[in-house]
């Protein structure tokens, strides 16, 4: 949908009614002391609860209640009194008024000339699997995706991966007698026992657990058979999801974390992590900032507070090293990015900063050295639509901000257009693809494109 922006040229001076001054930020600079200062002065912003505008609202609400009630008011009209208008801020139209505006165009129905260059492959993926359907689905389990839908495909739907060569075979676990044969039969062990084998100091014999893990890898046919399982258990999952009215929360841990895995446990994503960040909220220094006040949809004031450190579900991040040892610092089955200058680069763009500040715009110190590459924004209802595209736009906004103070360290990069950030908007079982392309002096979040259903 083609979102209209609005302007507001000609809206009134926004007054402060809790005393304090409101002051607009320019771009974050990006001296390491800047951080820290921006840090110790809004540490409390991050928790939404505990700003000082915010009690004393509650205050005043809470006041306003009790003389309600002493006077003999009734309990609407009190609530009434305590409650604030409607604001803009709380659609994504209002991000248009942003320093750095978020708007929401529409996508055409092939968007090549709408996207900068450095997305236009993956589109161009996306496409050929979503709209025509090309080749996405190995054909040596053909038979059995076919028995698991209820219907036939096409075979151009299909290609041929290294399990093919199995079709037929009814020797499918030879590759475990392999591996019995190869780590060794045990069950002649003649029980003694010597109590220089129970020496803590000494390794144990034989291949590392990486390299037993590795032999031990399933056939190809297998691993596709393995990985179908796993995605008709997640359909039934997130059926049972939809049926019984289940919660965000649980969604995302059920059907939306899981079917991650799968996607990502390829040789070519092994240095992607996925990491789940409800928790990590926008650091100060970074939060989007309004260009010129905002108004209420009923001519009063918007308060200040209204653009807050929206929260993602997760984020897709590279797996950065960070300089420590690789025993210290490491995920299952991940594989650091093998770019070391990107990495020299991180680690010096975020030393002296303090611990859960680093290169992204959130303030969690796991990702510190893992640069954020896709936002994903999960939902229950399409009712909820419209807030799931304002949270990505507002944290959209704040990885501009954090980009942006980045390359002005960089002389060759300043000036430059940031890379397109891609999102994910999930809502239940449908993913939905967007694009956030720097337009220069503002952000187009191109899409949505359905994905997944």
């Amino acid at each position: 949908m083609n979102c209209q922006t609005q302007q507001h040229d000609s809206c009134p001076k926004r007054q402060n009614t809790s005393g304090d001054t409101i002051r607009s930020s320019p771009q974050p600079e990006s001296g390491a002391d800047w951080f820290l200062e921006q840090w110790l002065q809004d540490t409390t912003s991050l928790d939404p609860n505990c700003s000082t505008t915010t009690k004393r609202r509650r205050r005043r609400k809470s006041h306003t209640s009790r003389t309600s009630r002493a006077s003999g008011v009734s309990n609407s009209t009190a609530q009434r009194s305590g409650s604030r208008s409607t604001s803009p801020a709380k659609t994504t139209t209002a991000l248009s008024n942003l320093d750095k505006p978020v708007r929401f165009p529409a996508m055409a129905e092939n968007a090549l000339s709408q996207l900068s260059v450095d997305v236009r492959g993956l589109y161009k993926r996306v496409r050929n699997i979503t709209v025509h359907h090309e080749a996405f689905m190995p054909l040596s389990i053909r038979e059995d995706i076919d028995s698991a839908a209820g219907c036939r495909h096409r075979k151009t739907w299909f290609y041929r991966d290294a399990g093919i060569a199995e079709v037929g075979s009814r020797r499918l676990d030879r590759d475990n007698d392999h591996d019995d044969h190869m780590d060794g039969n045990h069950d002649d062990d003649d029980g003694d026992d010597d109590d220089d084998d129970d020496d803590d100091d000494d390794k144990p014999p034989g291949p590392s657990y990486p390299e037993r893990r590795q032999r031990r890898q399933p056939s190809p046919r297998m691993a596709a058979l393995t990985e179908l399982d796993m995605l008709v258990d997640l359909i039934a999952a997130a059926n049972s999801c939809r049926v019984l009215g289940r919660q965000e929360a649980t969604w995302n841990m059920e059907v939306h974390n899981p079917l991650f895995r799968p996607a990502l446990d390829r040789p070519d994503c092994a240095h992607v992590l996925v990491e789940a960040v409800t928790h990590a909220s926008i650091a100060p220094p970074f939060l989007p900032r309004w260009k010129q006040p905002a108004v209420a949809l009923d001519g009063t004031e918007a308060r200040s507070e209204t653009v807050d450190s929206k929260r993602l579900d997760f984020v897709l991040a590279l797996f950065v090293d960070p300089g420590f040892p690789r025993e210290q610092y490491g995920w299952p089955g991940r594989q650091r990015e093998t770019d070391s200058e990107l990495a020299e680069g991180i680690r010096e763009a975020v030393a002296g900063m303090p611990i859960s500040l680093g290169v992204n715009q959130l303030a969690y110190a796991p990702l510190r050295y893992s640069p954020i590459a896709i936002g994903v924004e999960s939902k229950t209802g399409m009712s909820n639509l419209e807030e799931g595209r304002r949270q990505l736009g507002v944290c959209t906004a704040a990885w501009h901000r954090r980009m942006h103070a980045l390359m002005e360290q960089r002389t060759h990069m300043q000036g430059k257009n940031i890379v397109t950030l891609p999102l994910l908007h999930i809502v239940e079982h449908e993913w939905r693809l967007s694009f956030a392309v720097d337009a220069g002096d503002a952000i187009a979040t191109l899409g949505p494109s359905p994905v997944c259903t």
